[in-house]
């Protein structure tokens, strides 16, 4: 449905990215630019890791699971799919579609 309403930007929670971002790869194409919403739970768990805090405790990142948006090649600047912190949501909205800065 999407490919056929061709939105600028689509918000997409990971939890439906589907099997290493099976859904994601499927509309990119007819989208302007999707956004993946990680970490929107309110308590940090499963979203992004600042990385001050990433290497500071002893075994950090021990039985952490990989995320498939974390070494994926469809993810970046310029290939139209990029990460968003759930707590940051708000603010990134309001920058993309407001032109708030």
């Amino acid at each position: 449905m999407l490919k056929h309403v061709a939105p600028d930007l689509v918000y997409v929670v990971d939890s439906l990215s589907g099997v290493n971002g099976a859904n994601i790869d499927a509309v990119r194409r007819g989208v302007g630019q999707v956004v993946i919403v990680v970490g929107g739970e309110g308590t940090g768990l499963g979203g992004l890791i600042d990385t001050e805090d990433e290497g500071e405790e002893k075994g950090a990142g021990a039985g952490r699971t990989e995320r498939w948006w974390e070494n994926s090649d469809m993810i970046g600047l310029g290939k139209g799919v990029e990460i968003v912190d759930g707590a940051k949501l708000t603010e990134d909205f309001e920058r993309r579609v407001a032109g708030r800065e």
